[in-house]
């Protein structure tokens, strides 16, 4: 018996429904597999920044240290003059502030040091999260001149900081001692010279710093970044 016309339209439709749907889920298995790639591509490319950051700490650390061991050779022979100088100090008072003054200025000047390649290692990772979110927008069609602009000046100021930490790590202060008569001189001498280094490479730490702080303002000035979906 011929296929009314009726059944004919319900046949149709029974296919063209169970078409739709099959090409609908297959799409959308298409797209969740195509975020999924995406996100897995930016998660490796974010771990590969990440490594080339601990490696290049790594080989920052080892130039620091061979500059504190040729520092500290080069200075060894201005401790024994001062050893020496102390020795002829009468008052056994001062000697003592002295020598503990002495041993606080390459104190200090360590922890600084250590301080700020802390802060340095953070400022990198956070500019290489910056760096990766926009490539993310960068991606997704949004305008990320700006952007780009103030990470090339941030990446610039970090250099100039780390460089200027390595000068700092390679200097040594050992109080010069002319006589017992000027001895509080020659401590704050050697004091205020201490202040000053440590506040020029500071100075640089900080404007390291805020471009970092300017490029996270930037990236999150554009429009629809934060549509983005965010790294894990």
């Amino acid at each position: 018996m011929p296929m009314s016309f009726s059944k004919k339209i319900l046949s149709f439709l029974i296919v063209f429904i169970f078409a739709f749907q099959f090409s609908t889920s297959s799409n959308f298995v298409n797209a969740v597999s195509n975020n999924a790639t995406t996100a897995a591509a930016w998660k490796e490319r974010r771990q590969e920044k990440l490594q080339e950051i601990k490696e290049e700490r790594e080989r920052i650390l080892e130039e620091i240290q061979e500059t504190k061991e040729q520092a500290s050779e080069a200075a060894r022979t201005k401790r024994l003059e001062f050893k020496e100088k102390l020795a002829e100090i009468k008052d056994a008072r001062k000697k003592l502030v002295v020598e503990r003054l002495d041993f606080n200025l390459s104190f200090f000047n360590e922890k600084w040091i250590n301080h700020w390649n802390r802060v340095l290692d953070r400022l990198r990772q956070l500019l290489t999260k910056i760096e990766t979110r926009t490539d993310k927008a960068e991606e997704a069609g949004l305008d990320v001149t700006q952007v780009r602009e103030a990470i090339v000046a941030a990446n610039q100021a970090i250099e100039d900081a780390q460089e200027a930490v390595a000068l700092q790590a390679g200097k040594t202060y050992v109080i010069e001692v002319e006589d017992e008569e000027n001895l509080g001189q020659d401590v704050s001498s050697e004091v205020q010279e201490l202040k000053s280094d440590l506040k020029v490479t500071k100075d640089l730490v900080v404007a390291a710093r805020n471009s970092v702080r300017d490029a996270l303002k930037s990236l999150k000035g554009l429009a629809g970044v934060n549509d983005l979906e965010e790294e894990e």
